[in-house]
């Protein structure tokens, strides 16, 4: 199994908008082969916090995910609002 906690942190006030990139690419991520799960959660009291988790069978897998061509559109648009990503 690969796991993945990742923390976004989107530029100010654009945390919503970054919280339906990534609900999108959950939503693409989670039909593909190995994914186990794919959550986003915003943070309550910063809504410019973003944290993702996500299993998958094989590092593999997920490295296979990021070549889906619906995951690329939405990563292109979602890195013009990241400030920065840390990986937990």
């Amino acid at each position: 199994m690969y796991e993945l906690n990742t923390k976004f942190i989107a530029e100010p006030t654009r945390g919503n908008e970054l919280f339906e990139y990534l609900s999108q690419a959950s939503a693409s991520m989670e039909t593909l082969e190995g994914c186990n799960y794919y959550k986003v959660m915003q943070d309550e009291n910063n809504p410019d916090l973003i944290q993702v988790d996500e299993s998958w069978t094989s590092e593999e897998q997920h490295k296979a995910s990021l070549q889906n061509d619906e995951v690329i559109n939405l990563i292109g648009q979602a890195k013009q609002i990241i400030r920065d990503i840390e990986r937990l």
